[in-house]
Formats: structure tokens, sequence, C-alpha cells
């Protein structure tokens, strides 16, 4: 038996919400009046879950479901949901926070590479910074050359870019 109409809101609703979610996050992340990223991404994934409880309410009026049924089917679609909302979270807060994620971002705007003094000046104040030059040294995802630190192919770097390609989307020429 397939699916009615009213059922695939049911279905479609942690999907739109989550585009509902991101749609928000460009918008409000880059013309917002928001103290901070944090807040326009609290503020997006409210208004998914808006979006996600507008369309099980859509379903429950279409469809009239028992209660034990639609309460069900709503607890699933919320709890599909936050999961998508988390990782969207989750994606966003790694290019602010994770460390070599921002000294690959560093390394990769500069042509000429720059000197392991030169990326500590450009990064915040931390103690694990030497660790992780030496670290992505010996994983091979970064080259020294002549005193000089070049990014090498790797997954980080893949994870750096599209990372980098989010925030120009989400934050514009400002990112």
């Amino acid at each position: 038996m397939s699916p009615s109409g009213a059922e695939w809101l049911a279905v479609a609703a942690p999907l739109l919400g989550t585009i509902a979610n991101f749609a928000s996050q460009v918008v409000l992340a880059r013309f917002g009046r928001f103290r901070s990223l944090l807040m326009a991404l609290v503020a997006a994934a409210a208004l998914g879950a808006a979006a996600v409880m507008m369309l099980i309410g859509a379903y429950w009026f279409a469809a009239r479901p028992a209660l034990l049924d639609g309460a069900g089917i709503a607890i699933s679609a919320l709890i599909a949901y936050g999961g998508a909302a988390l990782m969207l979270f989750a994606l966003v807060n790694l290019g602010e926070t994770s460390l070599r994620i921002q000294m690959i971002e560093r390394l990769m705007a500069s042509r000429d590479g720059l000197s392991a003094p030169d990326l500590l000046a450009a990064l915040p104040e931390t103690n694990l910074i030497g660790d992780r030059i030496r670290r992505m040294t010996v994983q091979n995802q970064v080259r020294l050359t002549n005193g000089r630190l070049y990014p090498k192919l790797s997954l980080l770097s893949a994870a750096a870019f599209c990372v980098g390609l989010l925030k120009r989307l989400l934050y514009g020429p400002r990112g």
C-alpha cells in the first residue's frame, strides 16, 4: 500500500524542515542582526522545527490518524529532523572551531605557503598549535619545504575546502 498525499506530508516533513533550516541559516547569518553565529543557527533550527510541526499539523488535519499513530509519526519526524539539524549545526561549528581546519584554510589561502611562526601568528593563541602542525606533517596532510608549510591533497584539505564553501555561502564576502 503506497502512502496517501497526506502521509507524504509526514514523510517529507524532516527533509523539508532541514531545507528550511539550511535556508534560514544562510539568510539569518548573512542578513540577521544576531550577536553571534550561534544565535543565528539556533534560530534557524527553531524555524526548521516549526516547519516540521506545520507539516505534521497539515498531515493530522488531512489524514485524521488515530491518536497514537499520529503521535508516533510526529515524534518520528521530529527525531529525524533533530538529527539532521544537529548534523547541520555540527558541520558549521566544525568550520568555526576545528583548529586543523582553520590551519589548512590559512595555508590554502596563501599561495606562497606560511612558515610555522607565521601560521602560529595567524591563529588564536593555544598550546596545541605546535602539536597540530607536527601531527598534520606526520599524517601527510601538509608538507614542509624550505621552512614553509603547504597543504597536501587529503581528506582534511577536502573538508577544509567544503567548510570554506559553506562559510562563504553563510557569511558572504565578509567570511
